[in-house]
């Protein structure tokens, strides 16, 4: 059996240009930031450094791959934000376009 996670993370579509759903709402936090879908009423804490900003300027790439390019991370920190964006993508953070 796989951790959901794993499951969201195939079916991220990197070459698609992905969305904040737009119920969602970022509040700063001194640890981070907080993603609240006013849908779900689901509350995700963002723990990883930029991805606050990332989130917030995700529509403005042509897809999730060129986003993740454009943050010039190493193999494993990249693995780190694709496990992050896939969980964000299952709780319906965010969305393909």
């Amino acid at each position: 059996m796989e951790c959901a996670a794993s499951t969201n993370r195939r079916t991220l579509d990197y070459a698609r240009a992905y969305s904040l759903d737009r119920r969602v709402v970022i509040r700063p936090e001194a640890v981070g930031a907080v993603a609240y879908h006013c849908g779900t009423l689901r509350a995700t804490f963002l723990h990883e450094p930029g991805l606050e900003e990332f989130l917030m300027n995700l529509e403005r790439q042509p897809s999730l791959s060129s986003a993740l390019e454009a943050l010039h991370l190493d193999p494993q920190r990249r693995s780190v934000w694709e496990a992050s964006l896939a969980k964000l993508a299952g709780a319906q953070i965010i969305h393909a376009l």
